[in-house]
């Protein structure tokens, strides 16, 4: 029994070129594309035949069903790398391929194989692309035909998609171009066209995302309504994340934030999460679930954003979040954690936040989550909502009374200094102006103890600017001898010294009213409070802040501390130069006035 032997490309290339008929063309045609495989970069010449041969039979209008197979034959084999090469150095073919495109509207199926075999020659081919743009108007008619195919819900509108997409590829100048066309409006109008068989919805996205990289600001209010609602109707996982993480490249935008919540974005996300809560342990639903949460929580951040789903404490997504809050999955609670961080960026919200009792929840969750065990970004997240909650005066007793500080103070343990930063300034805003917890904190030798270590670290600058605010407000709020001492035993007061060479004004204010209380205690201060307030670093640091304050409450204060140090180490502030500095002091009458009673401290004998 003979074996039949496939017959080689030459050959085949030989039965189309002397193919006459339509019927012989289309056989000779299918067995090109049936034998495709067989190509590679040794055929390179062949296939140049190949492309001579179908330019020659789309240029002599052999007839549409001849057309048609040849620019499907033409799109399949430009699946090939080899293809797309011989096909995009062919001019004649790209030409008559160009014609099909743009002139044969009575012939739909001829043009969108043209359509599709265009599309698959400029696939990463620099070549084919270039003689697509350098056409009369090339990209502008493309995307001319895209906006008709939508108009006209042709099976042609997903071809160009696909071919739009790889003329864009990788083609930032093409890209602009493509704006300045007006390519998104049409590209809004296809995603609000509905749900179709195909890639094109896909395709739509992928060129989005191209543009999103060199428009920050690329999704209007409707194109953000159409994605919305895709989201809403799409039952397909890879379009769901393309939307999710498209929105969310944009959303750092505050007009995208604006735009995304009045496009109820966190409804429909809050809706979907519902749905499938049953398919949370599949980790493709888990990846959207927590694209989803980061949108949601950066929408949030959008002053505008924020008011509109706030609604006065009434609206669906703050109830949405509120329910979260009691959910058992980390990724749910982190968020509406966040979310509730988010909504507490006005006075006025935090107070109706703690009066709805929102304060105790996260309390709650704190002392389940206060251990180093736990999940820092929990932690995290939960020290910032109450830092924020605990600004207006009004919350700061209602939240020490429900148990912030026994809540929160076992954290100290916790060695992450981005979980040490909010805990440090969640401290400092409870005890602004709550003298009975300042002095709770002021006696914690444990909580002194880290407190002190954390002045001084290098690792996180604004761990060590906090722990300094922090020591300085417990003086300043405690007003109490036990928290003066306690503070000089940890060795506080060196780190106050120290905080007067902060950059900012308002820190070096608040070293020196602290040291002025401090300093009350004279030599009754225990070691090493005293020695520190003696020594020459804190008269030297003292004589720079006086040197260089054009702040008259900075100078004035500098002055106090002045007067209560003077009969204690009059020796080292002397050195320091303090004498020749009150003297060229430039201020205000009344602290004038004072720098000349401090001098005279000054005066010998």
């Amino acid at each position: 029994m003979t074996e039949n032997k496939r017959p080689s490309l030459a050959s085949l290339l030989g039965e189309l070129e002397n193919a006459k008929s339509d019927d012989a063309i289309l056989a000779a045609l299918d067995s090109i594309v049936f034998s495709a495989a067989e190509f590679t970069n040794d055929s390179k010449e062949l296939l140049q035949n190949v492309a001579d041969r179908f330019a020659n039979i789309l240029e002599s209008n052999q007839g549409p069903s001849s057309m048609e197979r040849t620019a499907r034959a033409t799109a399949e084999l430009a699946k090939l790398e080899v293809g797309r090469g011989a096909f995009a150095a062919n001019k004649k073919l790209m030409v008559a391929l160009s014609k099909l495109l743009l002139h044969l509207e009575d012939q739909p199926n001829v043009q969108l194989q043209a359509c599709r075999a265009l599309g698959n020659i400029c696939y990463e081919n620099d070549d084919g692309r270039a003689h697509v743009l350098e056409m009369d108007k090339g990209l502008e008619t493309v995307i001319q035909l895209l906006g008709q195919a939508i108009k006209e819900n042709q099976p042609l509108k997903s071809v160009v998609a696909g071919f739009l997409l790889n003329l864009l590829a990788g083609q930032e100048e093409t890209q602009r171009k493509a704006l300045e066309l007006g390519i998104v409006p049409i590209l809004t109008e296809y995603l609000e066209s509905g749900s179709e068989e195909g890639n094109g919805q896909s395709h739509i996205l992928m060129i989005l995302n191209l543009l999103a990289d060199i428009n920050n600001e690329l999704l209007t209010d409707r194109l953000c309504q159409a994605m919305v609602n895709l989201l809403g109707q799409s039952s397909s996982g890879e379009l769901s994340e393309m939307c999710l993480e498209l929105m969310l490249s944009q959303s750092e935008s505050e007009n995208v934030k604006s735009h995304l919540a009045k496009a109820q974005l966190c409804e429909q996300l809050n809706g979907l999460a519902h749905k499938h809560k049953d398919l949370l342990q599949d980790d493709e639903a888990r990846g959207l679930l927590k694209l989803a949460c980061d949108l949601i929580v950066s929408v949030l951040t959008g002053d505008e954003a924020m008011e509109l789903l706030y609604m006065g404490g009434e609206g669906q997504v703050f109830k949405e979040m509120t329910a979260w809050l009691s959910i058992d999955d980390e990724d749910l609670q982190i968020t509406a954690v966040l979310a509730m961080g988010n909504f507490a960026r006005t006075d006025k919200h935090c107070m109706q936040i703690v009066k709805k009792g929102i304060g105790k929840k996260l309390l709650d969750l704190v002392a389940k989550n206060n251990a180093m065990a736990a999940g820092i970004r929990l932690q995290h997240a939960l020290l910032s909502a109450l830092r924020n909650l605990a600004i207006p005066a009004e919350n700061k007793a209602i939240l020490l009374k429900d148990g912030l500080l026994d809540s929160i103070l076992p954290m100290i343990e916790i060695p992450t200094l981005p979980v040490v930063f909010k805990l440090l300034g969640t401290l400092r805003m409870a005890i602004d102006g709550q003298e009975s917890a300042a002095c709770q904190l002021g006696v914690n030798s444990a909580l002194l103890s880290k407190v002190v270590s954390w002045c001084t670290t290098e690792d996180h600058p604004g761990v060590q600017g906090e722990a300094n605010r922090l020591l300085a407000w417990m003086v300043k709020n405690a007003k109490s001898s036990e928290v003066n001492k306690a503070v000089a035993e940890a060795g506080g007061v060196k780190c106050l010294a120290n905080m007067l060479m902060a950059e900012h004004t308002v820190m070096k204010n608040e070293a020196l009213l602290a040291l002025i209380l401090i300093s009350t205690s004279g030599k009754n201060l225990p070691e090493p409070g005293l020695d520190t307030l003696l020594d020459s670093t804190t008269a030297s640091n003292l004589s720079k802040v006086l040197k260089e304050s054009k702040e008259t409450s900075l100078t004035a204060n500098g002055l106090t501390l002045l007067k209560l140090l003077a009969p204690l180490a009059k020796e080292s502030l002397i050195k320091a130069g303090i004498p020749s500095i009150l003297k060229s002091l430039s201020s205000d009458e009344d602290v004038m006035k004072e720098a000349q009673v401090v001098s005279k401290m000054f005066d010998s004998g």
